[in-house]
């Protein structure tokens, strides 16, 4: 049975509607999915009544940025408490910490002659500020593609380029995620309910068993396991993991936008295609 238990809609970093994954979902019967916004819960009841009509099955999904001790990672929540006001008073604490720090990067990059309005900007983002969707805003002005091409010393730069140029340079101001620590999360966890899952695990970086441990004894229920963010070799020594700790292993696409025409396949998932069957003790999040 096709799954995706990752899966990013325009109210965060991704770019299509819920009710448009949704049809996407359907086209490629995929039977259960979780559309896991980050510090995001507007788009769950737009989904849940899109996929609904597809006959899909959703499980309630949230990607949290976490923190402990002095590791940061993704935190993957399935079916918590959609109505938890302390899960939304959460949400809304850690989007004012984003839009500040969002505010003052802009401030910076305006510095440097590029043109932002942010207060549509803002507006256009009620519930998330995502720096692609921003990059993506930035571009679409002519003279901001002339200077960006100038300090980078690019024609065609990408996304990532401008991004580390500008938001996250050597030295000054850097753009911030608006972290919560794990503790707070397994506390506000015990009290609505759900599990806990360690998002791509080797995105960007080994594997870090340690860190896994101390989480499981911490309160976490499970790891990612199938990912585009993982090669073969990941997959084989996180299986061992989780069946070391006893965890529950998921899967998904980490879908963000259809790929462009012309450049190979429209959709992730007519290159990658999860199976529940290969993820341990996975019907206890998808029961």
């Amino acid at each position: 049975m096709l799954i995706d238990l990752q899966l990013h809609s325009k109210y965060s970093d991704g770019f299509l509607s819920p009710k448009s994954i949704a049809k996407m979902l359907d086209k490629f019967e995929v039977k259960i999915a979780s559309l896991t916004d980050h510090n995001s819960i507007a788009g769950q009841k737009e989904f849940q009544k899109a996929c609904a009509s597809y006959g899909i099955k959703t499980i309630l999904g949230l990607e949290l940025y976490a923190r402990h001790n002095n590791y940061t990672f993704n935190v993957l929540w399935y079916n918590y408490d959609l109505n938890s006001e302390k899960l939304l008073s959460l949400l809304k604490r850690t989007w004012k910490r984003r839009e500040k720090n969002m505010l003052e990067m802009i401030e910076e990059v305006k510095k440097k002659g590029l043109q932002i309005d942010e207060k549509k900007f803002l507006k256009e983002h009620p519930n998330y500020l995502p720096i692609n969707h921003l990059v993506s805003y930035i571009w679409k002005n002519k003279k901001n593609q002339a200077i960006i091409r100038r300090d980078l010393d690019l024609k065609e730069p990408r996304e990532e380029d401008i991004v580390s140029h500008y938001f996250y340079p050597s030295s000054g101001l850097k753009l911030k995620e608006a972290r919560v620590s794990f503790s707070r999360i397994v506390k506000l966890r015990d009290e609505i309910g759900g599990q806990l899952f360690l998002a791509h695990p080797c995105h960007h970086k080994n594997i870090n068993k340690n860190l896994i441990i101390e989480l499981k004894k911490n309160g976490l229920d499970g790891l990612e396991l199938l990912s585009p963010h993982h090669n073969y070799s990941s997959v084989v020594i996180l299986s061992s993991i989780i069946k070391d700790l006893d965890l529950i292993a998921t899967g998904g696409s980490d879908f963000h936008l259809p790929a462009n025409e012309g450049t190979g396949p429209k959709y992730s998932w007519q290159w990658y295609k999860i199976d529940s069957k290969y993820l341990r003790k996975i019907r206890k999040v998808i029961k």
